[in-house]
């Protein structure tokens, strides 16, 4: 993984990680909003994984973690999400709330507990993402980080 930088995401960015986040079947229609909270790694010049926030005062909705296939499995995604947290953490954020179909065990290893989407702030609930890019199958996970 010393071959991989890892960057706040720019502007110029928005296309490659459009690309993965499609790969993964995740929703990416309001990324340029949240862009300048979103982490990369990139190996020479290419975008290999990726990681976002939605910044709501303290708190935030993580989303959007995809590793290229061929980087699956060899910790980029765990790198990725150390360094989200790491600019949660700058932006003051204080708990972070995810909604996920696929990665729930993830989460759960990293210390997020289940919750009733009913539960989730209403800053949470009005997000695009909760409202209706993601289905209503959705888990709602929370992690306080402070």
């Amino acid at each position: 993984m010393k071959e991989i930088v890892f960057t706040v995401a720019t502007p110029q960015d928005r296309i490659p990680i459009e690309q993965l986040l499609s790969n993964a079947k995740l929703p990416f229609t309001d990324l340029i909003t949240h862009l300048p909270h979103f982490v990369v790694g990139r190996k020479n010049n290419e975008v290999i994984g990726v990681i976002g926030l939605e910044i709501l005062g303290e708190i935030a909705l993580l989303r959007s973690l995809a590793v290229t296939g061929s980087y699956q499995g060899k910790g980029l995604s765990q790198i990725l999400y150390e360094k989200i947290l790491d600019h949660a953490k700058l932006q003051q954020v204080k708990t972070l709330y995810v909604l996920t179909t696929t990665a729930e065990d993830y989460f759960d290893k990293r210390g997020f507990l289940k919750i009733q989407r009913s539960e989730a702030p209403e800053s949470i609930k009005a997000t695009k993402q909760f409202s209706g890019l993601c289905p209503a199958s959705a888990v709602c996970l929370v992690k306080d980080i402070q």
